[in-house]
């Protein structure tokens, strides 16, 4: 069995197979080529091809002030709407560049409030939150947070449930001050 498992590439590794320095192969990731020569950037890009080298979200969060995850909080799952609202969601935060950390509270507040604070706590972007109650407490508790919440409001209107969880994203992603492109922005 081959697995997914091997060496982690580092940009030192990229930067000694091409021959740059480690603030050449930065730059080149970071899309500012205007010190680097077209030859030193076809080698670069040779070099992360032919190692594999992937980005490190946490390496690049700790540069900047995100981590390039959103936390969503559905109220039960198994509701066909909030799959079909999930469906949106990932979609548009994979084109955006995010993760997404997910919880179910299966109709349970207390499992609500529990999944919430961990998203805190792992300091997520922002929150989505299709809530069991829009009349709780919570959402004032949470104004002290540096963490956006967007609570989801429901549609009745099948065909745009998907399309309002993309939506949604970009929306929260205004918020923080992101345009929804790209987590490279």
């Amino acid at each position: 069995m081959s697995g997914l498992k091997r060496k982690k590439v580092t940009i030192v590794d990229v930067a000694k197979q091409a021959g740059v320095s480690k603030t050449t192969v930065s730059r080149y990731l970071n899309g500012r080529y205007e010190y680097m020569s077209e030859q030193s950037r076809a080698r670069i890009a040779a070099v992360i091809e032919e190692l594999g080298y992937r980005r490190s979200s946490l390496a690049r969060s700790l540069k900047s002030r995100y981590r390039y995850v959103l936390g969503v909080v559905v109220a039960d799952i198994t509701d066909p709407y909030c799959a079909r609202l999930l469906r949106g969601i990932a979609e548009r935060c994979a084109q955006a560049g995010y993760r997404i950390l997910f919880g179910d509270s299966a109709g349970d507040k207390s499992r609500e409030l529990d999944y919430i604070q961990d998203m805190l706590d792992q300091s997520v972007d922002g929150i989505l939150l299709d809530p069991l109650d829009r009349k709780t407490g919570l959402f004032w508790e949470l104004d002290d947070s540096e963490t956006e919440l967007m609570v989801m409001e429901r549609t009745d209107s099948v065909e745009s449930i998907a399309e309002m969880g993309r939506l949604y994203v970009d929306e929260l992603l205004l918020c923080l001050g992101k345009n929804g492109k790209s987590a490279n922005d």
